[in-house]
Order: structure tokens, then sequence, then C-alpha cells
């Protein structure tokens, strides 16, 4: 939900070959992994990056995110109430699920905010070695 209203993923017009989710799971450094979630959709768009993603913990990560029906900003950038929790990381079977909330504020004018509240993804994890 943004702001109240109903928002979900759906096939985009020229993006056959590409997925309206997509989530990679990268072995950076020796002790360090990242995930980067991607989500599209006709009316907008949901990214996250995670360095160091743990099961069940509210994960710190950078939000951007675009709805198209929000027409005084152009990019939403989330902030530190953003909470992603992943209830289910399995690098073996590629399998991740969870759900986040944010308050994302406008990059040209924090005055202006978004709720996202009741996002969730359960879906194919690419994973990158």
């Amino acid at each position: 939900m943004v702001d109240g209203q109903l928002w979900a993923t759906s096939k985009v017009k020229g993006t056959i070959f590409t997925p309206a989710m997509l989530a990679q799971y990268t072995y950076f450094m020796a002790d360090s992994v990242i995930l980067d979630f991607y989500a599209n959709g006709r009316l907008g768009k949901v990214a996250f990056h995670i360095v160091n993603p743990k099961i069940g913990e509210n994960n710190r990560c950078g939000l951007i995110c675009h709805f198209s029906f929000i027409t005084d900003c152009g990019y939403f950038l989330g902030d530190n109430s953003t909470n992603i929790q992943i209830t289910k990381l399995d690098i073996e079977n590629h399998i991740l699920s969870g759900s986040f909330n944010s308050t994302a504020y406008c990059e040209n004018d924090s005055s202006i905010t978004i709720n996202i509240t009741d996002g969730r993804f359960d879906m194919y994890l690419y994973v990158n070695k």
C-alpha cells in the first residue's frame, strides 16, 4: 500500500525479457554479502539494497521508489524508519520472502512524504558467488 492505495507489480509493456521483480544475493567480500531487490509495475517501482541481510531482523537498507500517481515528486528515498523483515532467505533453494514498511521522502522536497505499508515479497532469489 502506498498512502493507502494498492500498488502491485505487473507485466510492464516492453519488458518481456525483464522480470517485474528481481532479487539478487551477491557475495561481495569474504565476510560481506549484498541483497538487491527491485519490483516494477505499471504505476511505479520500488528498489532496496541491504548489506549483510539477516532473517527476522529489522534490516537497514537503502530504499528508492517512484509512483506515477504521485505527481509532486520524481523519486522518494526511504529513511531510518524503513523496516525490511526477511522471513526466508534460502540460498540453496533460491527463495526469498519477507515484508517491508517505510516512510519515504521526496528527493527534492523533504516536506513531501509517502507511507509504504504492508509490502511483501515471496520470490526466486538469484545467487552470485
